[in-house]
């Protein structure tokens, strides 16, 4: 399970630069430009940032996951650009297990003011 004290701030910071992006399109001349800022507000538009560790994961996918494989042995590992999660059916054999790996998104979140911080617990 991963636990966030507030999302209400965050929420709020990601409709504000999804706006900004939004004229930042208008305001661009080049279509390299245009494409850049549509990309910005997909992101701010669809993902919500908490700051796992030393990184930035999106809250949505994190959650989802986690509550899809909550009834397996689950393990974390935070390594310099991304977030590890492991997970193993400890009743079955060899086969019944897999990862996923989350990229550190820190790069696209550079201008907000606050990102809140969030932990996970894991129980099987």
């Amino acid at each position: 399970m991963i636990k966030v004290d507030s999302l209400d701030a965050i929420k709020e910071e990601c409709r504000y630069w999804a706006k900004s992006a939004t004229i930042w399109i208008r305001q661009s001349k080049s279509y390299k430009d245009q494409r850049h800022y549509m990309r910005l507000r997909q992101i701010y538009q669809k993902h919500i940032p908490v700051k796992v560790g030393s990184i930035i994961v999106d809250y949505k996918i994190v959650s989802a996951l986690l509550k899809k494989i909550k009834r397996l042995k689950v393990d974390v590992e935070i390594t310099k650009s991304a977030l590890i999660i492991k997970y193993r059916d400890p009743k079955a054999d060899d086969e019944s297990r897999g990862s996923c790996t989350l990229s550190d998104l820190s790069d696209y979140y550079k201008g907000f003011n606050h990102v809140p911080t969030a932990t996970i617990e894991v129980g099987a």
